[in-house]
């Protein structure tokens, strides 16, 4: 193969296995006696390897992960699932991959020293770091956010991959944060780029300065010193977390109508959704799993765009934000007084509206994603778990997740056609409102609910055509214990299960049977083998 022979992988791994595993035998006498240390005649160890490489059975593995893992292979023989690719981007110790994009590191900088010229305006924040210099020196430099990689992907697809240790870099900003802010200081952000047409921002890290130093005093005369006077530079305030200013999210899952929500409950007088202009078709903010997914700390800037005029309730609708441990726990840090409107949806029908909105086919088709047991067609991130995407299949698993962290009082779970369909509309409305703590009256006269975000144009598949059936039923049955925890989750919320939920009824359950509709499904060179 690709790596070597059979026999120089049997050779090598005996001379790696036996350092540790091998045992000590006497040779015969009739052969010059003496002793070796060999292996028993059967061993069994374990190799850590990326998920990529388990695609293909046990090739991958023997081929290209255990030569590379014995030192006599290379990671060149990139495969389709990008194994090799993987493996060459980490180098595997005992003690789990190690990035070679990434090395490691504690602070992007360390200490200051002032050997520029100080403008007499900002004598008065150089006096007060100069009293405590060995304090704020100590809480400079942290990482305000890790490294990242696109490490692999297709067009609007693609995973990435951050740099190792992230949750040892944000206990130090954090820890740096709380000890700064303790001590009547403030913690500023600092992000560094170089003009190149448009200032590229690069590496975002903090510092603790005295509270009497403005952001343009920290640029002028603390910073010179240490950043390379080319450099461009930008200095804000940054806040944890838990200090948002919002009153209730808009949650859930892609595709599950959390624009028609977000649109619809951004007409009442009394709320404002946060980047939901009346003429898009999309409310999305994403602040947790996309503008500010990977900081640790937040920026001024993003403060006060959520800051409102009272009484109007600030809002704010991220689609995936249930889908992610780390935006769950961040979103717990609001406390129980943050309200949590979740929409869900018949599981099997976002599941091919996703697969559609994202353009999956291009990766891979939907029958063998269903096969596989996957709900996304890109591969988890090596270290985020197995084989389920990025954290989108089990819908009752996040919700239970997040019914731990915050109380049930806080959380209100909603299906998509109690708030579209005609009768139960208003009902679903008036029931959110009064979760809010606000009147039903606060809504036009004429209010009508609209639905917003509505796809339109050909399907990459249509799950309804007679080529799906099997992939259909594979998946019915595979979320009938899905089907029933959401229908309990509805009831414990206080919200209708609508009928059709409750009789597992897909779309393709609720109109007539047909095949595929050549005006609304994608020709099979678009598709690339999407069918069964």
């Amino acid at each position: 193969n690709a790596s070597g022979s059979i026999d120089a992988i049997r050779a090598a791994a005996c001379a790696a296995l036996s350092k540790e595993h091998g045992e000590v035998r006497r040779l015969p006498a009739e052969g010059g006696g003496g002793v070796v240390r060999r292996l028993r005649d059967s061993l069994h160890v374990g190799l850590c390897v990326p998920a990529e490489c388990a695609d293909d059975g046990a090739r991958e593995v023997l081929e290209l992960a255990l030569p590379l893992w014995l030192g006599v292979g290379t990671s060149a023989g990139v495969s389709a699932h990008c194994c090799g690719r993987v493996l060459g981007m980490h180098t595997w110790t005992s003690q789990g991959p190690v990035s070679k994009q990434f090395r490691h590191r504690e602070r992007v900088y360390r200490g200051l020293k002032h050997a520029v010229p100080i403008s007499p305006h900002f004598m008065d924040c150089v006096g007060a770091f100069a009293e405590q210099e060995p304090f704020f020196e100590a809480r400079f430099g942290a990482a305000l956010a890790p490294r990242i990689l696109r490490a692999w992907g297709h067009d609007r697809l693609w995973n990435i991959v951050t740099e190792p240790l992230e949750t040892d870099l944000e206990r130090i900003a954090m820890e740096d944060h709380a000890v700064c802010v303790a001590h009547g200081h403030r913690y500023v952000g600092v992000q560094v780029g170089r003009p190149f047409g448009e200032p590229l921002l690069q590496e975002h890290w903090g510092m603790c300065v005295p509270d009497i130093c403005t952001d343009e005093a920290v640029l002028r005369s603390l910073l010179p010193a240490t950043v390379p006077v080319k450099a461009f530079l930008t200095v804000e305030e940054v806040f944890p977390w838990g200090k948002l200013p919002v009153d209730f999210v808009i949650a859930g899952f892609a595709k599950c109508g959390t624009s028609t929500l977000a649109a619809n409950l951004h007409r009442h007088p009394r709320i404002r959704m946060a980047d939901c202009p009346d003429e898009s078709d999309i409310c999305e903010f994403g602040l947790w799993t996309s503008e500010h997914a990977h900081e640790f700390l937040l920026p001024l800037s993003t403060m006060a765009g959520l800051q409102l005029t009272p009484p109007a309730l600030r809002g704010v609708k991220d689609s995936r934000l249930v889908e992610r441990d780390r935006a769950i726990s961040r979103l717990a840090k609001l406390g129980p007084s943050v309200r949590v409107i979740v929409v869900i949806r018949d599981p099997i029908d976002a599941l091919e509206s996703n697969y559609n909105a994202l353009e999956c086919w291009r990766v891979q088709s939907f029958s063998a994603m269903v096969r596989a047991g996957a709900t996304d067609c890109l591969a988890t991130p090596f270290g985020q778990g197995g084989g389920a995407g990025r954290g989108w299949g089990s819908w009752s698993s996040r919700l239970e997740l997040l019914l731990s962290k915050l109380p049930a009082s806080s959380v209100r779970i909603v299906h998509l056609e109690s708030l579209t369909a005609v009768g139960s509309a208003g009902r679903t409305y008036g029931a959110l409102l009064r979760f809010l703590g606000l009147s039903e009256a606060g809504f036009p006269a004429d209010f009508e609910p609209t639905v917003r975000n509505r796809r339109s144009g050909p399907r990459g598949v249509d799950l309804c055509a007679s080529e799906h059936h099997r992939t259909l039923a594979l998946l019915k049955e595979r979320y009938a214990e899905e089907y029933t925890r959401l229908a309990s989750l509805l009831e414990a919320s206080g919200s209708e299960v609508p009928r059709s939920f409750a009789e597992r009824r897909t779309r393709c359950d609720r109109r007539p049977a047909t095949e595929a509709d050549p005006d609304r499904t994608a020709s099979r060179s678009e598709r690339r083998g999407v069918g069964d």
